[in-house]
């Protein structure tokens, strides 16, 4: 007989173990217990990372190093992009489109939602 901590419930009010289909019983019950456990905070822990990225609805722009991000919040129609753009990424629901020329009127390059692109620099403008 094995002797064990009382955990309610669990064990026999004697707190003892007779068999081993008692004894596998309770460590399946202990097992799905951890793992349960485990799935909490590791769903909790998802979520909280996702908090601290950027509202959704915004297109934010990497320059350089030693500048800070460009965020465009809720960006409509052609925005210009700045001369020393490097990486786009769209962070709206919907497709984001970028091109060469300051105007948005040449072919550009569709960046979906979620996705970022690098852009030349002096690309020209971006719209969503």
């Amino acid at each position: 007989m094995r002797e064990l901590p009382r955990l309610s419930g669990v064990l026999p009010e004697n707190n003892q173990l007779n068999d081993a289909t008692e004894w596998e019983q309770y460590m399946r019950r202990t097992r799905i217990a951890l793992l349960a456990a485990a799935g909490a905070l590791l769903a909790a822990s998802a979520t909280a990372g996702t908090a601290v990225a950027a509202e959704e609805g915004d297109v934010v722009v990497f320059r350089t190093e030693l500048s800070p991000l460009t965020v465009y919040h809720a960006p409509d129609g052609c925005q210009k992009l700045p001369p020393d753009a490097h990486v786009l990424a769209n962070r709206t629901d919907r497709p984001v489109t970028v091109y060469a020329d300051p105007f948005c009127l040449t072919p550009g390059l569709i960046v979906k939602p979620g996705y970022g692109s690098h852009v030349a620099p002096g690309s020209g403008s971006f719209s969503a």
